[in-house]
């Protein structure tokens, strides 16, 4: 009977202890791009097919920087919420139209928090939201085409 009861009591602190499990998806994204050359500090690309992050030195004459923005709506994590992991997908695209895809050494990424509202059908390179460096994410070079990075 004492077997019993343990076996019981277990299987309730296991109910009890039971997680859930919430996707995520972005609800918005937009591109933010600059080139010194060019005046579109003030374009915004929230309509952009693609949501590109790169910087290309010397590119027609100057440099060509895009960043990615991706926004979440959090609200669905439940109050008290305790996250235990977290998994964001990105996936890479091979060339596109006139641009060779990536063709240099170094891809690595930098993932950061942004810290103030934006609205992907307003927001440019001079009105980019700001960001934090805490709990930023470093993924480093990519050893592959298809790359995985563990948790």
């Amino acid at each position: 009977m004492k077997d019993i009861v343990l076996c019981m009591l277990f299987l309730l602190v296991q109910v009890v202890n039971g997680q859930t499990t919430v996707s995520i998806i972005a609800d918005y994204d937009a591109a933010i791009g600059y080139h010194d050359n060019y005046n579109t500090a003030n374009n915004n690309y929230g309509d952009a097919v693609q949501n590109p992050a790169y910087i290309i030195p010397g590119a027609s004459g100057g440099l060509n920087e895009n960043r990615a923005s991706i926004h979440f709506d959090l609200s669905g994590i439940p109050n008290g919420a305790t996250i235990t992991s977290a998994n964001l997908n990105l996936y890479a695209l091979g060339p596109v139209g006139t641009l060779p895809g990536h063709t240099g050494q170094n891809n690595s990424a930098l993932l950061q928090r942004v810290t103030q509202n934006w609205q992907d059908n307003t927001v440019s390179w001079n009105s980019q939201p700001t960001t934090t460096s805490q709990n930023e994410v470093t993924l480093p070079v990519s050893t592959s085409s298809v790359q995985d990075y563990p948790p």
